[in-house]
């Protein structure tokens, strides 16, 4: 494993794609401070200070987009063993006592090659008004360990599906799907065999396979 560390940087996304060859190698990224970070759907994120901001390789899913879910899975299995309780919003959202404490994002370079930005608040040092509400985990989260461990699992899609689904925090609530400024409303009725968003609406079952999801009050 090459582990670069950074004491600031516009984005560890576009530092690990300076780093990465042609070929699948365990790179990871990590940074004090990132200052032009960026979320899903191109939307920029803000790290608080003392929070974790990393970016690493990983080799996708054979369900290429079950991806991010797979990460958010074992991201909070990783933070189970030390007693913290995470849930998940689809696709991408990392939620502790209620309240968005992370992201992930993910982008397909190859066959074999995706980089995962994971971003974590850890401790609230500075107070920031957002429209979404914040929580900190506060707790000690070691890059280099969390990536192992991510890493060391062989965790298949079908527990992927499972996993996710217990840890989903808004499974049979009515929520609204962003797609493209398109705008569906339903009951979130779990995930399909390639993660997409299975939304329960009066025109049947319908698949989001790239959208946000907020619930509806």
């Amino acid at each position: 494993m090459k582990v670069v560390g950074l004491e600031t940087c516009h984005c560890t996304q576009d530092e690990l794609k300076n780093q990465i060859g042609e070929t699948f190698e365990e790179l990871l990224v990590t940074t004090k401070k990132q200052t032009k970070g960026r979320g899903q759907r191109g939307k920029s994120w803000f790290q608080f200070d003392d929070s974790l901001a990393i970016s690493f390789t990983l080799k996708p899913c054979d369900e290429v987009t079950l991806t991010p879910i797979k990460v958010g899975v074992l991201v909070a299995q990783y933070l189970a063993h030390k007693n913290k309780k995470i849930t998940l919003k689809w696709p991408n959202d990392i939620f502790y006592e209620g309240r968005k404490c992370g992201g992930i994002i993910c982008e397909y370079i190859s066959k074999e090659i995706v980089i995962v930005g994971l971003g974590v608040n850890l401790y609230q040092s500075s107070f920031q008004k957002f429209d979404t509400p914040h929580s900190f985990l506060n707790e000690v989260i070691d890059a280099r360990e969390l990536y192992q461990f991510i890493l060391n699992s062989n965790i298949k899609s079908e527990v992927i599906r499972d996993n996710f689904i217990d840890l989903c925090n808004h499974l049979g609530k009515e929520v609204i799907i962003d797609a493209n400024s398109n705008f569906e409303k339903g009951l979130f009725i779990g995930i399909g065999d390639h993660g997409e968003a299975l939304i329960g609406t009066s025109a049947g079952v319908k698949k989001f396979y790239s959208a946000s999801l907020r619930l509806s009050n």
